[in-house]
């Protein structure tokens, strides 16, 4: 299939290049209507105060996948907006502190664009670079 004929297939292509002039000028006016109803509602407040308190507790258990004793998370906190892929051993994630290994993290990578025209790329690990 061109390509011609996937932007004609998918009209909402273009909001693949999520920091592109048009995605963000499109996001800014869904957001803006939405929460302009949102606020409207007397709970809002309550709620958004309430969502935000669990969002950024920093108690939250991290929720992982078991691949080959060992346990992989995606993980997102405000040093890692975007997120990152993390692992530990069975032994170390029963703890409670495990010894996290990033794998891959999402990161601005100068110079080179990516499938989506954007300067952003997964980045993977050094050390599982040569573990692979």
């Amino acid at each position: 299939m061109s390509t011609l004929a996937v932007a004609e297939a998918d009209p909402f292509l273009w909001l693949e290049d999520i920091e592109g002039q048009r995605a963000l000028a499109w996001v800014q006016q869904q957001n803006t209507s939405s929460l302009q109803r949102l606020m409207g509602d007397a709970r809002y407040e309550q709620s958004y105060q309430q969502a935000l308190g669990i969002l950024e507790d920093r108690s939250r258990i991290p929720y992982g996948a078991l691949r080959g004793g060992l346990v992989y998370n995606y993980w997102q906190d405000d040093q890692h907006v975007r997120g990152l892929w993390r692992r530990t051993a069975l032994a170390s994630y029963a703890t409670a502190a495990p010894q996290w290994e990033h794998c891959w993290t999402w990161m601005r990578w100068p110079g080179r664009k990516g499938a989506t025209g954007s300067t952003r790329a997964w980045i993977a690990s050094p050390r599982m670079v040569r573990a692979a």
